[in-house]
Protein backbone atom coordinates (compact mmCIF):
# COMPACT_ATOMS: atom_id res chain seq x y z
CA UNK A 1 0.00 0.00 0.00
CA UNK A 2 2.75 2.44 0.92
CA UNK A 3 4.53 1.74 -2.37
CA UNK A 4 1.35 2.60 -4.30
CA UNK A 5 0.91 5.81 -2.31
CA UNK A 6 4.52 6.80 -2.99
CA UNK A 7 4.42 5.96 -6.71
CA UNK A 8 1.06 7.59 -7.39
CA UNK A 9 1.37 10.49 -4.93
CA UNK A 10 -2.16 9.59 -3.85
CA UNK A 11 -2.54 9.46 -0.05
CA UNK A 12 -6.16 8.22 -0.35
CA UNK A 13 -5.18 4.61 -1.05
CA UNK A 14 -6.59 2.20 1.50
CA UNK A 15 -6.06 -1.47 2.32
CA UNK A 16 -8.71 -3.88 3.59
CA UNK A 17 -8.39 -7.54 4.50
CA UNK A 18 -10.89 -10.04 3.19
CA UNK A 19 -10.94 -13.78 2.69
CA UNK A 20 -12.50 -14.57 -0.68
CA UNK A 21 -13.34 -18.09 0.54
CA UNK A 22 -15.58 -16.73 3.29
CA UNK A 23 -18.82 -14.92 2.42
CA UNK A 24 -18.95 -13.43 5.93
CA UNK A 25 -15.51 -11.86 5.36
CA UNK A 26 -16.56 -10.59 1.91
CA UNK A 27 -19.72 -9.01 3.31
CA UNK A 28 -17.85 -7.43 6.24
CA UNK A 29 -15.23 -5.94 3.91
CA UNK A 30 -17.92 -4.63 1.55
CA UNK A 31 -19.79 -3.04 4.45
CA UNK A 32 -16.60 -1.42 5.79
CA UNK A 33 -15.82 -0.01 2.34
CA UNK A 34 -19.39 1.33 1.97
CA UNK A 35 -19.15 2.90 5.44
CA UNK A 36 -15.75 4.53 4.89
CA UNK A 37 -16.05 5.64 1.24
CA UNK A 38 -18.70 6.92 -1.12
CA UNK A 39 -17.10 5.16 -4.12
CA UNK A 40 -14.58 2.50 -5.08
CA UNK A 41 -12.43 3.30 -8.11
CA UNK A 42 -10.02 0.35 -8.17
CA UNK A 43 -9.97 -3.00 -6.40
CA UNK A 44 -6.70 -4.95 -6.42
CA UNK A 45 -6.98 -8.59 -5.43
CA UNK A 46 -3.69 -10.11 -4.38
CA UNK A 47 -4.40 -13.79 -3.82
CA UNK A 48 -2.30 -16.89 -4.07
CA UNK A 49 -2.90 -20.56 -3.56
CA UNK A 50 -0.55 -22.96 -1.88
CA UNK A 51 -0.23 -26.64 -2.50
CA UNK A 52 -2.77 -28.80 -0.72
CA UNK A 53 -4.72 -32.02 -1.14
CA UNK A 54 -8.07 -31.91 -2.96
CA UNK A 55 -10.93 -31.90 -2.56
CA UNK A 56 -10.86 -29.05 -0.08
CA UNK A 57 -13.89 -27.00 0.91
CA UNK A 58 -14.42 -23.41 2.05
CA UNK A 59 -16.09 -22.47 5.33
CA UNK A 60 -19.30 -22.01 3.32
CA UNK A 61 -19.12 -25.55 1.89
CA UNK A 62 -18.01 -24.70 -1.63
CA UNK A 63 -15.20 -26.59 -3.37
CA UNK A 64 -12.11 -24.46 -2.71
CA UNK A 65 -11.11 -23.71 -6.32
CA UNK A 66 -14.63 -22.42 -7.08
CA UNK A 67 -15.13 -20.70 -3.76
CA UNK A 68 -11.86 -18.82 -3.88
Amino acid sequence: MQELITETLNPRISCRYLDLCDFESINAAAEAIRKDFNRLDILINCAGLGSFVYPKYTKDGNEFMYGH
